[in-house]
């Protein structure tokens, strides 16, 4: 039990963090991660080239992966 509890305060955390990121981040980590697209959909989807899709989510991780280390 103690297992699921600490997964699930991760997922609270990180939700909390999520919604600090800009939307374009946001947006491309969600569409990426939650609805399983891949980066050309995506891009597709939003307009934009694919280079800069994946340009945004690898922006998205390492801003994401700061707040959670500051959160840590």
């Amino acid at each position: 039990h103690t297992a699921y509890r600490r997964q699930r305060q991760m997922c609270i955390e990180t939700g909390e963090e999520l919604r600090r990121l800009s939307d374009k981040y946001r947006t491309v980590l969600h569409l990426y991660y939650y609805e399983d697209m891949t980066t050309e959909e995506i891009a597709q989807m939003l307009d934009r080239n694919p280079a800069t899709v994946r340009s945004q989510l690898l922006r998205a991780r390492a801003k994401l992966k700061k707040l959670l280390v500051e959160e840590g």
